[in-house]
């Protein structure tokens, strides 16, 4: 995703959209790090970057990109809302992000803490449509 003033720099492929507008990272060592993508025949595709940024948290990474710094790689889960008010775009790609699984273990229902059913419900909520 992009903040909307960088979409006259979005080329054709992501390697060259990469090439003009700098990288916001979430994971990375030393100023380096790679995006891992599928292709459309289940190839796996590592795309080099140079971070402007690396953090260690996916919110200063969220908040980082809705200030303009750059592109990142943000599971939908945390952008949605921000795409559908317009705050963010998503970058045109030739690939998808690999699909990750999020796992929630817990003791059951039962003595259940509030905070701990509002964390699942939100979970649930939002990968309605990603299962």
């Amino acid at each position: 995703v992009a903040h909307p003033k960088w979409q006259p720099s979005f080329k054709e492929t992501l390697a060259q959209t990469l090439e003009h507008i700098p990288a916001i990272s979430w994971n990375g060592t030393d100023g380096q790090a790679n995006w891992s993508f599928s292709t459309e025949d289940g190839q796996t595709v590592k795309l080099h970057i140079k971070p402007r940024l690396i953090a260690d948290d996916i919110s200063t990474v969220r908040h980082a990109v809705l200030n303009g710094l750059g592109i990142a790689l943000i599971p939908s889960i945390y952008v949605k809302e921000d795409i559908a008010r317009g705050d963010l775009v998503r970058v045109n790609s030739e690939f998808q992000p690999p699909s990750r699984l999020v796992h929630a273990v817990h003791l059951g229902h039962r003595g259940m803490r509030p905070a701990v059913r509002h964390l699942l419900d939100w979970l649930k909520a939002g990968t309605e449509g990603m299962r």
